[in-house]
């Protein structure tokens, strides 16, 4: 994906460099609900991210997606900046 994303944006290649150097890409694919959230924390507080990205947010919630009071408890309390 990032790598349409620059031919997409014809960047010159210290421009690449550049955006490669302030991208952190995580791939957590054992946790879930309060055990992601600490970890994105941890992540936050290390690179000082203006945009964190769960993809896919169903793997990562730990709770019933459906559930709105679950939903607003993962992503307000949890995962909402303080």
């Amino acid at each position: 994906m990032r790598n349409g994303i620059f031919n997409g944006c014809d960047f010159s290649p210290e421009q690449c460099d550049e955006i490669d150097a302030s991208i952190h890409v995580a791939h957590i694919d054992d946790k879930m609900g309060d055990s992601v959230v600490v970890i994105v924390d941890e992540a936050c507080r290390t690179f000082k991210p203006h945009l964190v990205w769960l993809d896919n947010l169903n793997s990562y919630a730990g709770c019933e997606l459906n559930k709105q009071d679950q939903v607003a408890q993962f992503l307000r309390a949890g995962l909402s900046p303080s």
